[in-house]
């Protein structure tokens, strides 16, 4: 299994950036959690990433101004509550934690 993972502002900022769609930037954030190396591997992700309340907020505004500019018929920031990180107490602010995975046979 993966280890918690560093995700920073600048690095979240960037990926919501270069996204041209919602799958782009929930994908970016996903390989930043599994390692890119791992991420090719996973079949299925059981739940969801962890995350600090106060990272959770950031991901969650930067998905709403997302949607509001290239999505502005749906729901704004719908894409990641539906399949975006949880947010745990406790947790670190700016560290994304892997949750369980089933692995390609």
């Amino acid at each position: 299994m993966c280890s918690p993972q560093k995700l920073t502002k600048e690095v979240i900022d960037q990926i919501f950036e270069e996204a041209e769609h919602q799958a782009d930037y929930v994908i970016a954030l996903y390989e930043i959690a599994y390692q890119p190396t791992l991420w090719d591997k996973i079949e299925k992700v059981k739940g969801w990433p962890k995350v600090s309340h106060t990272t959770n907020e950031y991901l969650f505004q930067k998905a709403i101004e997302f949607d509001k500019v290239h999505h502005p018929n749906v729901v704004a920031g719908g894409a990641w509550m539906n399949s975006g990180f949880g947010s745990e107490e406790g947790m670190k602010d700016w560290i994304v934690a892997p949750s369980e995975v089933t692995l390609v046979a």
